[in-house]
């Protein structure tokens, strides 16, 4: 502060920029900034990419890292240089499994579903073909289409006994194509996974003549209150619709998606993890309920305005419209 003592608890944003032949990634999600807060002797620390800063792919050449606090800010002045590896490395990583597997994109998680890959495995050895164990090697994501995510979870670790290290679950979100994985260490070759995410299959059709009714939570009115994250926020209670056949009998295990169409200057979510901006989906149970209730029993969260807004249920053609506000 101005008087010389620490700040603790304060977010500090950490941020890379590179050329445009170069990536960086500051978390195993992918993204280019991280928060971190201050401890008790005011420093912040960018360690998130396996207790190191930032990870560089691509290309080589001076790149930038700004801290931002508030109005004040830092800059980093960091360089990616290429490393020798005209005979390949000392060492020499080869891939024992994994390699060119084809997954369909599936479940709900993410808008569009997320392919998950069977383990990848490697094994690393010397040049007389002897296994090194005790060795850290990396994992990262290769170049993918602009719409996916790649995620391998950990990026690395320490091969075994027989030099042999295995990755699991690294997964591809939102779009399809090629998801290639890279392996590496201190001395060593690069060895590519060939993964490719599939489309998913279509959402069986709706019922014909299915009707939709809401059960609860239209009407609601709440006032945005300050959270944790000095967003204020207003969240309101679950939502609910009945869908049911011509006959008047409940249809389970229906596909329901609740969108929130909101004016703008407001943001809606209704997944912990942001969700799709096409809405997001829902099942109805054995009496054909739908209830929308993942932000913490809620159903929806709405940031930045108020007002009046919408939130759509819809199944198939057929739709039905809460209508809330935001404030009192």
């Amino acid at each position: 502060n101005g008087g010389g003592q620490p700040i603790a608890n304060a977010p500090v944003v950490f941020s890379c920029a590179t050329p445009y032949a170069m990536k960086c990634q500051m978390e195993p999600m992918g993204s280019t900034r991280v928060t971190s807060s201050t401890d008790g002797s005011g420093i912040a620390t960018a360690n998130r990419m396996e207790g190191n800063s930032v990870v560089t792919y691509y290309g080589d050449g001076p790149f930038t890292i700004t801290a931002t606090s508030g109005a004040s800010s830092a800059t980093f002045q960091l360089a990616s240089v290429a490393s020798d590896l005209s005979n390949g490395g000392a060492n020499v990583i080869s891939i024992i499994a994994g390699d060119k597997q084809s997954v369909q994109r599936t479940g709900e998680r993410v808008g569009g579903g997320s392919a998950t890959f069977g383990p990848l495995s490697v094994v690393l050895k010397d040049r007389s073909g002897t296994p090194l164990p005790g060795v850290r090697l990396s994992f990262r994501c290769g170049k993918t289409p602009p719409s996916m995510t790649c995620d391998v979870h950990s990026g690395g670790g320490t091969t075994d006994a027989n030099g042999v290290l295995t990755l699991s679950g690294a997964r591809g979100d939102y779009q399809s194509g090629k998801m290639p994985v890279t392996v590496s260490g201190d001395n060593t070759n690069e060895a590519v996974f060939d993964l490719t995410v599939l489309d998913a299959l279509p959402p069986p059709a709706a019922v014909a003549g299915a009707t939709m009714t809401i059960v609860s939570g239209d009407g609601q009115k709440v006032a945005r209150t300050a959270t944790s994250s000095g967003i204020a926020m207003a969240s309101f209670a679950p939502l609910q619709v009945v869908l049911k056949d011509r006959a008047g009998k409940p249809i389970a295990n229906a596909r329901v998606v609740f969108a929130c169409p909101v004016t703008r200057g407001m943001v809606c979510q209704f997944d912990p993890l942001g969700g799709s901006k096409a809405g997001e989906i829902f099942y109805t149970d054995a009496n054909g309920v739908a209830t929308a209730h993942k932000m913490s029993g809620n159903s929806v969260a709405v940031y930045y305005g108020d007002g009046p807004f919408t939130v759509v249920a819809t199944y198939g053609t057929v739709t039905a419209t809460f209508r809330l506000t935001v404030g009192q």
